[in-house]
């Protein structure tokens, strides 16, 4: 009698997964898919790196194209996994070029310049801004290719960000 009741809902398990499932859509012929990438490297807090609330997000890479010669550098505070940023201040931001803010070939060859700013002022001096939970957030920043390259070849420059506590 067992078998009978088992081998009944086996059938009826069969019998149904054979039908096909309808899934929602824009139009008959139309479904919509998310697709996202968050391109951004976590500095956690210098007082506390083994266990931060807390971390700096900064971009992971600035890529230049002859089309694209304007990339957001955006900066924010965030709170890391099970962390706040609650009464988090004084967290100071710093970038330095390895290459004075010049995209080059290997051995400095064919300099690209450009710029890369942060509430509207160069970051020439090193200096992004100061983060807190309560004025800001996020510094809002850009980079933007100003020159050209005469030769072919992959130009680059190194950004190193800093984050301090003060």
């Amino acid at each position: 009698m067992k078998r009978r009741i088992l081998s009944g809902i086996l059938v009826a398990a069969m019998a149904t997964a054979m039908f096909a499932t309808t899934a929602f859509a824009l139009e008959d012929n139309q479904a919509e898919t998310k697709v996202s990438y968050n391109n951004t490297n976590q500095i956690p807090d210098p007082d506390n790196p083994e266990d931060p609330q807390w971390a700096v997000e900064v971009p992971s890479s600035i890529v230049f194209t002859d089309d694209i010669k304007e990339v957001d550098a955006t900066v924010k505070l965030v709170a890391t996994e099970g962390g706040s940023i609650s009464g988090v201040s004084g967290v100071n931001v710093a970038v330095a070029s390895a290459h004075k803010y010049k995209l080059e070939l290997a051995g400095g060859a064919d300099p690209v310049e450009y710029t890369l700013t942060y509430s509207g002022q160069t970051a020439n001096s090193g200096t992004v801004g100061t983060l807190a939970e309560t004025t800001a957030e996020e510094i809002s920043g850009k980079a933007v290719m100003t020159g050209t390259a005469t030769q072919a070849g992959d130009h680059t420059d190194t950004l190193t960000y800093t984050v301090t506590k003060e």
